[in-house]
């Protein structure tokens, strides 16, 4: 379920008059993903996408759209955020941030029906993307960034029962290294940052028909931590602790 604030008739009506998209014929929620909510609206002028940030703040939701217009003016296939009738690209909505844009048509692929050549594409569509991502220059705030990991390591290690000390020294000796090798040593670039098996994959020429929230990359982290949380992993056992609500 994926319908965190609920948009009513009367809240479609007036979006869909913000954004002087024609008179409404119906408004549904879609169930698919996990983080925002979205909102697919019908009126006489066509189909449109209403999405509700949940968790990025007004200067995030600035900050993705500046990427977002950034991308489409290279030619990347994403969409593209519509104005209001003053000219804003986002209106606000019981205190979150709206954004709209128009329907990709496409056909949604079940993952068991994913082929090699589905995936093929689906590569080279986000190796276009890091490449394109050369270009931009500005910085996007990342809440999944190595800054955010710090602060919920902080948190959870002052949680952490005594027996599993061992993974308190691992942690420690990594996030030691990782703070002073990160930012000086390791490249830097644009990526998706939330592509899943819940996101939704078109087969037309709109390859990625998803929410793009985009983060900044650091790869090479990825590879020299591999064998340290390896061994966290071999120390864990599964009723220690509870992860899912530090992350939520």
């Amino acid at each position: 379920m994926a319908i965190y604030t609920e948009i009513k008739k009367t809240d479609a009506t007036k979006i869909v008059e913000e954004f002087a998209l024609g008179d409404l014929v119906s408004s549904s929620g879609i169930k698919n993903g996990s983080v925002n909510t979205h909102y697919l609206l019908e009126t006489k002028r066509g189909r449109f996408f209403a999405k509700i940030d949940e968790v990025k703040s007004e200067l995030e939701v600035k900050q993705e759209l500046d990427l977002l217009f950034h991308l489409r003016k290279q030619g990347f296939p994403c969409l593209q955020p519509l104005k209001t009738k003053t000219g804003r690209y986002y209106i606000e909505f019981r205190g979150k941030c709206l954004t709209v844009s128009r329907h990709l048509d496409g056909i949604e692929l079940p993952i068991e029906s994913l082929t090699g050549s589905h995936l093929g594409i689906l590569g080279h569509t986000l190796a276009n993307l890091h490449l394109i991502g050369r270009s931009y220059k500005k910085g996007i705030d990342n809440r999944f960034g190595f800054s955010r990991i710090v602060a919920i390591y902080r948190e959870v290690r002052r949680q952490l029962p005594s027996h599993l000390r061992n993974i308190v020294r691992v942690l420690d000796d990594e996030f030691s290294y990782l703070e002073n090798y990160l930012d000086n040593n390791l490249p830097k670039g644009i990526i998706h940052g939330d592509f899943t098996p819940r996101e939704r994959i078109s087969e037309l020429r709109q390859i990625i028909t998803t929410e793009i929230d985009f983060g900044l990359t650091r790869k090479e982290t990825i590879r020299a931590s591999e064998h340290h949380f390896q061994k966290v992993f071999d120390f864990v056992k599964p009723d220690d602790f509870q992860i899912d609500s530090i992350f939520h």
